[in-house]
């Protein structure tokens, strides 16, 4: 705030504090609106976006009104650093469940739209690494799908040709090692001729 506020005086600039919002600390910067959340701490990747955003002064702080935002978040250090890039603003939220809240009231400071109207679309940026972990993770699950889909279709196989070969229900569960109810879900409609099954 002291840099802020010392750059610009420097300028020539009115940096005050314009009013209180319901996360955030909003200032004007001549004109231009600078929300800061309102954080014991704010790290340094926030503070140099709000920085940026006091320099660069483009639009005069006005931010066209759209139907979605898009809050763009990573982890960085013990925050969770929030980018709006439709209204070229950030913030920081100190859990991943404060992130919607603290996005929703920054847009709001900037547009005039209200919170809870807003369409916001979260996107929660992994490290590398990560994702890669977890599209071995998807592999993985699609594999045991199709291990399951395949276990279950010769399972079927099995209890229809031991039905046809004579055993009874109760029996073939016992030898299949599963409940007669199982037994029987799985020899419905499964009991053709073994003649009539080779003829197709």
């Amino acid at each position: 705030m002291k840099r802020i506020a010392g750059e610009a005086k420097q300028q020539g600039l009115d940096f005050v504090l314009d009013r209180e919002g319901a996360n955030h600390t909003i200032y004007s910067l001549d004109g231009v609106i600078i929300p800061i959340p309102r954080h014991r701490e704010v790290n340094e990747r926030t503070t140099e976006g709000i920085y940026r955003e006091c320099q660069e002064k483009l639009g005069k702080g006005l931010v066209a009104t759209m139907s979605t935002y898009t809050a763009v978040v990573s982890r960085d250090g013990k925050f969770w650093h929030i980018e709006v890039p439709e209204i070229d603003r950030v913030t920081q939220a100190r859990t991943i469940n404060e992130v919607d809240d603290m996005a929703r009231d920054l847009i709001a400071i900037m547009t005039g739209i209200e919170p809870g109207t807003i369409e916001l679309d979260v996107r929660i940026q992994l490290p590398d690494s990560v994702r890669a972990h977890l599209s071995e993770v998807e592999r993985a699950r699609d594999a045991e799908a199709q291990a399951r889909s395949h276990a279950a279709t010769e399972l079927r196989a099995a209890a229809a040709e031991l039905k046809n070969a004579g055993l009874s229900v109760r029996e073939l569960g016992a030898v299949l090692g599963i409940s007669y109810q199982r037994a029987s879900q799985l020899t419905s409609g499964n009991s053709l001729p073994a003649e009539r099954r080779r003829a197709g």
